[in-house]
Parts: C-alpha cells; sequence; structure tokens
C-alpha cells in the first residue's frame, strides 16, 4: 500500500473514486479531488487532497481489491482509469464552477436542465461558464480575482450586453455568494430557468 505515495497512482484512482457515486467521497472532497486533479487552486477549500490519503486506502482495499494491481501495471502508460478529457469538469477553469456543477448533479437537475460547461459564443469569442441552450439562459460564477480591477469587470459588463443583445438571458452569482451557499445559488438558477421555461411556453400558445 506504500505505493500509493506515487502522484500518479493517486490520480487515478482518485478519478475512479470521483467518477464512482458509490465512493465514499463527500461533496467537498469531490471538489477538492476534482481542483487537485486539474491542478486548479484549492485555498477556498476546507479540504485538501492530502486529507484525502486514508479514503483512498480504504477504497482500495474495500471497493476494489485489484485496482492497485492494474494501477502499477498501467502507470506512465494509461495512469487515468476514465477518459478524463470527457469528464464535464475537464474544462471548468475554477474550483467555484467544479462546486456548482457538482451541486447541480447532487439536486439531480441535469435531469431537467443539463448544463453545458464553457459554452462558446460568436465562434469562441466568449465562453459562458454554464449554460442552457434552448432557453438561451447563461450561468456566470464571479471570482474576486478575475473582477479585481476596473478594466476588467467594465471589459465584462460590455461583454455581457453584447451576449444579451442576440436574446440571451445571463444569471450572475459572487464568488462570496457561491462561498457561502452554493447549493442556494444552485436552486436559484435552476428557479430561474423554470420561470424562463413557463414563459417560453406561455409564448408558445
Amino acid at each position: 500500500m506504500d505505493s500509493l505515495d506515487s502522484n500518479d497512482i493517486i490520480r487515478g484512482v482518485l478519478r475512479a473514486m470521483v467518477a464512482d457515486h458509490t465512493s465514499p467521497l463527500g461533496h467537498d472532497e469531490r471538489v477538492a479531488s476534482l481542483s487537485w486533479l486539474q491542478g486548479l487552486p484549492t485555498a477556498i477549500l476546507i479540504l485538501l487532497p492530502d486529507d484525502l490519503l486514508p479514503q483512498i486506502l480504504a477504497y482500495v482495499r474495500q471497493h476494489n481489491l485489484d485496482m492497485l494491481a492494474s494501477l502499477m501495471a498501467d502507470v506512465g502508460e494509461h495512469p487515468s482509469l476514465v477518459d478524463w478529457s470527457k469528464h464535464p469538469s475537464a474544462q471548468m477553469d475554477s474550483p467555484y464552477e467544479i462546486d456548482f456543477w457538482l451541486t447541480w448533479q447532487e439536486e439531480a437537475l441535469d435531469l431537467v436542465y443539463p448544463l453545458t460547461s464553457q459554452y462558446p459564443m460568436f465562434g469562441g469569442k466568449y465562453r459562458l461558464d454554464f449554460a442552457f441552450h434552448p432557453l438561451h439562459v447563461g450561468i456566470e460564477l464571479d471570482s474576486y480575482t478575475y473582477h479585481s480591477d476596473r478594466e476588467t469587470f467594465t471589459r465584462d459588463r460590455q461583454r455581457q450586453r453584447e451576449i444579451e443583445a442576440y436574446g440571451w438571458r445571463i444569471v450572475r452569482f459572487s464568488g462570496d455568494e457561491l462561498r457561502k451557499n452554493v447549493v442556494h445559488c444552485v436552486q436559484e438558477a435552476a428557479h430561474f430557468l423554470s420561470i424562463q421555461q413557463y414563459r417560453q411556453r406561455k409564448r408558445g400558445n
């Protein structure tokens, strides 16, 4: 089991644990794991990757006894147990986005409103953090670092006006809102989508 000190093996097991909804990882642990796997900063999170080692060991022992041998045999050639490039979080830019997306999944809202992350606008000129294209609704999550100066703030508002001029509606949440209560933010975004859906249906009648 000491071989699990290998970063490649740890990463491989974590990828499997995040993809396996029966694994013992909680919400914060999944956010921390996904952030660490993508090289994103985890300072805003309570749990850091090093704290996951006991759970990694327990998962290997209890849930898949041959996983360690398989990983050790494949490491270097196929260190990933899943196609990580296709994982929805692979394109996300911050732990805020990962936290929001995981919460959206946990609330089962993806069954009603499946979101697209990093949705391209105007041929890739802009990207929305999340979008639900059928209703032309974008969801933007603002971090403090991104809007740390006036020029960036002004440019971002100009970008939003340009997107909205083409019939899109943008729902924005600050980093402070997300950090304090991400579930409330997710529920508020879902409520906004339900209102837009009702209005769309009413216009169609």
